[in-house]
C-alpha cells in the first residue's frame, strides 16, 4: 500500500508542473497590463510613462517571459506564492482566508450531491412502480443537461424571492449556504445517480447476487448488502471528477450568490489583472484536485484491493523490464 501511495503521489507531480506552467502562460496572455490597470486607477488615467516603467520595474515584469517564469518557479519551491499587485498582501494569506467559506460550499454540496445521487439510485433499483422506476433513472440525464446558472437563478427566484424563505446573497450562517450548496449539488448528483444506477444494474445481475436470492435474501438484503458495495467502486471513481466539478462551479456559484471564496476571489483578480493572484490560486487548485484524486484512489484499493495488487505487479514488472535492458 505505501509503495501505491507513493506512486500515486509521484503520478501527481506532471500535473501540478502542468496547471503551473499553463497558469503563467495563460495569465499573461490575457489582454492588458496590471500596471496600466493600477496607475489607472489610483491616478485617474493622467500616469507618465516613467511611472509606468519605474512600476513595471518594481513588479519585475519589465524581464523577459522566461525570466518571469524560472523566478516564479524559484519561489514557488521555496514557498512564495508572491504578492497581491493591487493590495500587496501575501497570496498565501488571500488562500487562507478564501478556504472557508468555499471550503463550507463545496463540502457541504459534495454530501449532498452523494446523499442525492445514492437515493436516486436506489429507488430506481428498489423500487416496483414503473412509473417511479422511470423518473429515477431519466432524473441524472435531466440534471446533467441543465445548467447550474439556470438552476441558481431558479432557486433564488422562487426560495429567495417569492417565498422569503432564505437569504439570496452573503455568508451569514447555514441558511446562506442553502441556495449555493443544492445549486452546485445538483448536477454533481445527478452524475453520481447515473453511475451509481448504471453499476447497481450490472451488480443485481452478476452470479453471486442470484445466489443470495436462490438462498432467501430478500430483495432489500440483496440490494443494501450485496450488490450496493460492488456497485459504489466506479462512484469512488467518479467522486474524483466530481470535485473538479464543483472546484470549477464554484466560481460561478459564489458570484452569483455574492458569497465569499476562492471563485469570488479569482474573478475579482482576472478582472484586476493580478496575475499572481490567479497564478496562485490555480496552483492550489490543481494541488487540491491532486491531493483528493489520491484520497480517492486509495479508497478506491480500501474497497477493491485488486487494484492495490494490480498497480504493485505493474510497478515490479517494469522495474523488471528496466534490470533487463540494462543487463543487455
Amino acid at each position: 500500500m505505501r509503495r501505491f501511495i507513493l506512486g500515486r503521489m509521484l503520478a501527481g507531480v506532471p500535473v501540478l508542473f502542468a496547471a503551473v506552467t499553463l497558469s503563467f502562460a495563460l495569465v499573461h496572455l490575457l489582454p492588458g497590463d496590471p500596471v496600466d490597470v493600477m496607475l489607472d486607477a489610483g491616478a485617474g488615467g493622467q500616469s507618465t510613462p516613467q511611472q509606468r516603467d519605474a512600476l513595471r520595474h518594481e513588479l519585475g515584469l519589465d524581464a523577459s517571459l522566461p525570466t518571469q517564469y524560472v523566478r516564479y518557479i524559484g519561489n514557488l519551491v521555496q514557498g512564495d506564492s508572491g504578492r497581491s499587485i493591487q493590495s500587496g498582501e501575501s497570496v498565501t494569506s488571500m488562500i487562507v482566508r478564501a478556504v472557508p467559506p468555499s471550503l463550507a460550499l463545496g463540502g457541504t454540496a459534495l454530501v449532498l450531491a452523494l446523499a442525492l445521487g445514492i437515493a436516486v439510485a436506489l429507488a430506481g433499483a428498489s423500487s416496483r412502480n414503473p412509473l417511479l422506476r422511470a423518473l429515477a433513472s431519466g432524473a441524472p440525464a435531466v440534471g446533467i443537461a441543465v445548467p447550474a446558472y439556470w438552476v441558481g437563478i431558479v432557486l433564488m427566484s422562487l426560495f429567495a424571492f417569492r417565498l422569503g424563505w432564505l437569504p439570496a446573497t452573503g455568508n451569514d450562517g447555514l441558511a446562506s449556504l442553502v441556495l449555493p450548496a443544492a445549486t452546485l449539488a445538483l448536477p454533481a448528483a445527478a452524475i453520481f445517480g447515473r453511475v451509481l444506477s448504471a453499476s447497481l444494474r450490472e451488480a443485481l445481475a452478476e452470479p453471486y447476487v442470484l445466489l443470495a436470492r436462490a438462498k432467501g435474501a430478500g430483495d432489500r438484503r440483496v440490494l443494501m448488502r450485496h450488490a450496493l458495495r460492488n456497485a459504489l467502486i466506479p462512484t469512488v471513481t467518479v467522486t474524483g471528477l466530481a470535485v473538479g466539478q464543483l472546484l470549477a462551479g464554484a466560481f460561478l456559484v459564489e458570484t452569483v450568490f455574492a458569497r465569499e471564496g476562492l471563485g469570488r476571489t479569482v474573478v475579482a483578480a482576472v478582472d484586476a489583472r493580478d496575475l499572481p493572484v490567479v497564478e496562485g490560486f490555480v496552483v492550489f487548485m490543481a494541488l487540491i484536485y491532486v491531493a483528493v484524486n489520491l484520497v480517492i484512489d486509495v479508497l478506491y484499493g480500501a474497497v477493491d484491493p485488486r487494484v492495490t495488487v494490480a498497480a504493485q505487479d505493474a510497478s515490479r514488472g517494469f522495474g523488471r523490464r528496466r534490470a533487463a535492458q540494462g543487463g543487455q
